[in-house]
């Protein structure tokens, strides 16, 4: 199966010397490089580009040239959706961002932040670069810092219970689909034909419970997550399930400018954590 990464990012560059113009080279060189884009919006002294991209920058183009003499650009803003193979790795080793050093002048004249999300993991790469340098930002912030977004999205769940041991215990069965139900129907926003689709149920062959696909869900609707989620794996962990696995995690989900944020639901073995992560 091929990789697709969604990625977001967005950028300021002012371009002051020879070190932030191999960055804005760079960053030229890479938009020319990608394909898959969602939408661009380039200001590159003053003068705005990009919003008929369709897919790639056409070779030839205004924007195209644009691209090619960034270095000589002196102010530089970026905002891009893509959606390609590429990913936070290819940044990291092939692109601009392996050039994003702790150099004073490129820490006091760059930002940049940037998310991707897979089809293949559940995980959220985060990257952040201001003067600090180049950083991972952490799940260290509070809801409070996230209440003014109203909706999020999770491409590739790990929600999952499986114990072969247990696939005659009707008991337990009925007890964990009752809860993932009210989960789906409730927070999740799925009708009848959503839940037969995303939760697969193998309970009677192998023991196994989990959901699958794409969720979206409401701010307002997390602490009822929360809690359902608790409910769900004490319940297994209560009835000794061998495998209990909850990996969730999303990024703010609309129509609008990006926010660079992502709330994960975690279960460690004890119980489930409900962390937020804004930069």
């Amino acid at each position: 199966m091929s990789i697709s990464a969604n990625t977001a990012e967005r950028m300021t560059i002012h371009n002051v010397n020879d070190e932030t113009a191999v960055i804005a080279k760079e960053l030229g060189e890479y938009l020319l490089k990608t394909w898959g884009i969602d939408k661009l919006r380039l200001k590159v002294d003053g003068v705005s580009y990009g919003d008929n991209v369709d897919f790639a920058i056409e070779k030839g183009s205004e924007l195209c040239k644009v691209c090619e003499n960034l270095a000589q650009a002196r102010e530089i803003e970026l905002y891009m959706l893509s959606t390609n193979g590429g990913g936070a790795a290819w940044r990291l080793d092939s692109c601009f961002m392996k050039d994003l050093s702790d150099d004073e002048d490129l820490k006091n004249n760059i930002v940049y932040r940037s998310t991707d999300y897979y089809d293949t993991d559940p995980y959220i790469d985060r990257y952040l670069y201001d003067g600090n340098g180049l950083q991972t930002p952490e799940y260290i912030n509070t809801a409070d810092d996230v209440a003014n977004i109203k909706m999020w999205f999770c491409n590739t769940p790990a929600l999952r219970i499986e114990d072969e041991d247990k696939c005659g215990d009707d008991v337990l069965y009925n007890s964990l689909v009752r809860i993932l139900r009210k989960l789906c129907a409730e927070c999740f926003g799925m009708d009848e034909e959503d839940i037969e689709n995303q939760l697969i149920d193998e309970w009677k062959e192998c023991g196994s419970i989990s959901l699958f696909g794409s969720l979206f869900f409401s701010t307002e609707s997390i602490p009822k997550i929360h809690g359902l989620l608790s409910k769900l794996f004490d319940l297994a962990k209560a009835s000794d399930v061998a495998n209990a696995e909850c990996e969730v995690y999303a990024v703010p989900d609309g129509e609008g400018d990006y926010d660079f944020a992502s709330i994960g639901f975690t279960y460690d073995g004890e119980k489930v954590k409900t962390e937020y992560c804004r930069f």
